[in-house]
């Protein structure tokens, strides 16, 4: 019996063997050797992180008109720069919010996320064409002299209007608190979450065959949320439904 344990303890204590040529689809890692062909996540935790972050996408096929090209800026809030980004990799000092307009402009698209201390300052510096949404976070509980701030603001400028009906309907109010992704390997103070992403998908008009821009791309969610929504839409409106696919990946491994 104790024969039996002892061999227990020796393989529970083997070491495990990565692939060097697989890689996890949520946060990159290797994923084991002995793994299956078809395995694309490196453990439950990142499967079931992958899955929360897509399971709200918008629900839109193909585009029949032109494709857009759009874009999202999510840089340090104004006077926020040197406070929170000082030791990341790219912090280059407080963004200069007139010449970032200016490059939005060049595109058929575009939102930009700021604070709504900032928001007087940056809308002065916007066309008139522009309008505001809000993304209600939630206050941070701490002593306050002053009405705690519970939202951010998103400043955009849609890049396709279109018919919605009352089940895919879009508002321009997203009342959604936010939770750091702890499964993220990249994750940065300011990260979006996924349904505020797929919101600002739909404050654009987004479409699969459209492109996105992510001029501050930070823990990479955006690029991350684009990828899984094309690959998961451009099979056509007829064909797999987002849960299953969904589903899908989760039975796959």
């Amino acid at each position: 019996m104790s024969g039996s344990v002892s061999q227990d303890l020796d393989d529970r204590s083997a070491v495990v063997e990565y692939s060097s040529d697989r890689s996890c689809s949520w946060c990159e890692g290797p994923i084991r050797s002995e793994a299956r062909a078809d395995t694309k996540f490196c453990s439950k935790r990142c499967r079931q992180a992958s899955h929360r972050f897509g399971r709200r996408a918008p629900q839109r096929s193909r585009s029949a008109g032109e494709s857009r090209r759009l874009a999202y800026a999510d840089p340090p809030y104004p006077g926020m720069a040197a406070r929170y980004y000082a030791d990341h990799p790219d912090f280059d000092g407080e963004v200069d919010h007139e010449a970032l307009l200016s490059r939005l402009q060049g595109y058929d698209g575009w939102a930009l996320s700021t604070s709504a201390d900032a928001l007087h300052d940056v809308l002065a510096l916007c066309p008139p064409s522009v309008r505001v949404a809000a993304w209600v976070r939630g206050e941070r509980p701490t002593v306050s002299y002053y009405p705690l701030n519970a939202w951010e603001p998103v400043i955009y400028q849609t890049g396709r209007p279109y018919l919605s009906s009352p089940a895919d309907r879009r508002t321009d109010a997203l009342t959604h608190h936010s939770r750091p992704r702890t499964t993220d390997p990249n994750r940065v103070i300011g990260a979006k979450p996924a349904a505020f992403i797929w919101w600002m998908f739909d404050l654009l008009g987004a479409y699969p065959d459209d492109t996105l821009d992510d001029l501050y791309p930070g823990s990479g969610g955006i690029s991350r949320a684009w990828t899984m929504w094309q690959t998961n839409r451009l099979l056509g409106p007829h064909d797999v439904s987002s849960r299953d696919l969904h589903t899908t990946t989760v039975d796959l491994v």
